[in-house]
């Protein structure tokens, strides 16, 4: 069974990975460099494995927008966790920065507004695309471990020698 990653850094709803910020990076357009986009996944996937290792995203982070084009309170507060870099740009830590004016906001007013932006769709809605799954589970190949198989494995690595040694091939 291959295992999706996310869905920290999707794009929503549909659950692609979000290669880029259009706006803020300016790392990668369509039509640029494959090769360029295929790093960027790349450091997508190994920040996905920081997360589920460390339990932290390593790195500064992007929430969804609300209606007036602030930081979405819901989307930080269920997506943010405390010790991870806020998005507001200040390189403090979430949980002494923005997440005690998020806290401020009732929540079922703000998880209802997030709703109604997204065409009735919460965070966790998001999934894999559904193209990305038929393919998967049409080419009878060979899956890749779950990740969690990976994840016990680096951590076991990690705790054996007390850090992470990573070979170039």
């Amino acid at each position: 069974m291959v295992e999706w990653i996310g869905p920290r850094h999707t794009n929503f709803p549909d659950g692609s990975v979000c290669a880029y910020h259009p706006v803020l990076d300016k790392a990668w357009s369509p039509g640029d460099d494959l090769c360029v986009l295929l790093d960027i996944y790349s450091v997508w996937a190994l920040r996905h494995l920081h997360l589920a290792v460390l339990d932290r995203w390593p790195g500064r982070q992007y929430a969804m927008l609300d209606e007036l084009g602030q930081s979405d309170p819901y989307y930080r507060l269920t997506q943010f966790k405390e010790a991870e870099l806020c998005s507001c740009g200040s390189n403090r830590r979430y949980g002494e920065c923005c997440r005690p004016h998020d806290l401020k906001h009732p929540f079922l007013s703000i998880l209802q507004a997030f709703k109604r932006r997204n065409s009735g769709r919460g965070i966790l809605d998001r999934a894999p695309p559904g193209k990305v799954t038929a393919s998967v589970a049409q080419s009878g190949r060979n899956a890749p471990p779950p990740i969690s198989e990976v994840h016990d494995l680096l951590r076991a690595h990690i705790a054996g020698s007390g850090n992470l040694l990573v070979t170039r091939v």
